[in-house]
């Protein structure tokens, strides 16, 4: 064993770049996305503040669009 815990292509502490980011994601990836908690994102898409859509899969999952979060955080910014 090399003693390196690191996945190949990661570097502990960095964000993933903006192309690893999926067109969908589900509440937990969102925040992280934004850079807030979970409960904080969850009182976002209760209060209509982010729209979201049910996963096919599982009608409990919220998904969110990234396109959605990307022009929250360029109203955020300006």
């Amino acid at each position: 064993m090399s003693g390196n815990n690191k996945r190949s292509g990661e570097r502990h502490g960095t964000e993933p770049q903006p192309k690893a980011w999926p067109v969908k994601m589900k509440v937990s990836q969102a925040a992280k996305f934004l850079g807030i908690s979970s409960s904080t994102m969850s009182n976002m898409i209760g209060s209509g503040k982010i729209k979201y859509e049910p996963d096919p899969l599982d009608n409990r999952v919220k998904l969110v669009k990234r396109l959605d979060l990307e022009e929250l955080l360029r109203k955020r910014t300006q």
